[in-house]
């Protein structure tokens, strides 16, 4: 699998000419399993100071369940996980985990973006799908000890699922807000067919949606810290690839 990976890294080097995709091949490349008892750190989630993406990635979850306009509902079962074991402080960690009708699972990406000034530095959606590549890599790799070590956090709101259930039918997907698809799919418009295929060579199905756009900053106003809510826009569209 490991190959494989790799190819497919190198082959969406044609739809971003980033030199981000060489530092995702060599974690891949480079990987090895770790007998290192892994641990997610504590879960903050209402007292944040976060107004980017970490700030999207906590009001999603307190949100409990987002319903997808062309699937149905996920509940959000946690967040911000390791998945590998591994004493880095640098662990790769999944943005969201939750269940499609309480059975399938889903893995989530968060992309946001708040100002026009962010686009040139912002991580594509090719680049989110590699990142699921790995993540997926990963955890078939480590499922087995992620169960058996509890790799979840310990926390009220987190709803406890099995890293085993995590197959090629599982769902996978990348969310981002409006503001960022804006930019992305009139970059991409050239390319979508070349990028579909390119999406039919993958060993797991990929989804594409669009969030509204929230103001965080506005939200936290003077406050050191805040909670961060999706203001119960709780829908989201699926963009680029139907």
């Amino acid at each position: 699998m490991k190959t494989e990976i790799l190819k497919l890294i190198e082959n969406a080097k044609a739809f971003d000419k980033t030199k981000n995709f060489a530092s995702l091949a060599e974690i891949v490349d480079k990987y090895k399993k770790e007998e290192y008892h892994t641990k997610p750190g504590k879960l903050s989630l209402k007292n944040i100071k976060s107004t980017s993406e970490t700030a999207y990635q906590r009001a999603i979850f307190l949100s409990k369940e987002t319903t997808l306009n062309t699937l149905s509902k996920v509940t959000w079962n946690d967040l911000e996980l390791p998945v590998v074991f591994s004493n880095s402080p640098r662990r790769r960690c999944v943005d969201l985990i939750g269940k499609l009708n309480n059975k399938t699972p889903v893995l989530c990406e968060l992309k946001f973006t708040s100002s026009n000034s962010y686009y040139s530095n912002s991580p594509s959606p090719i680049y989110a799908v590699v990142e699921l590549l790995i993540y997926y890599y990963l955890i078939k790799d480590n499922c087995e000890e992620l169960d058996k070590k509890e790799v979840f956090h310990k926390d009220e709101k987190v709803i406890s699922f099995k890293w085993s259930d995590f197959n090629s039918n599982s769902i996978f997907i990348i969310v981002a807000n409006e503001k960022y698809w804006d930019y992305w799919l009139k970059r991409y418009e050239k390319q979508k067919n070349e990028i579909r295929l390119w999406l039919k060579s993958l060993p797991l199905k990929v989804c594409f949606f669009s969030s509204a756009d929230f103001n965080f900053k506005e939200q936290k106003g003077n406050q050191e810290k805040y909670s961060p809510s999706v203001l119960e826009k709780t829908e989201w569209t699926e963009v680029f690839c139907k």
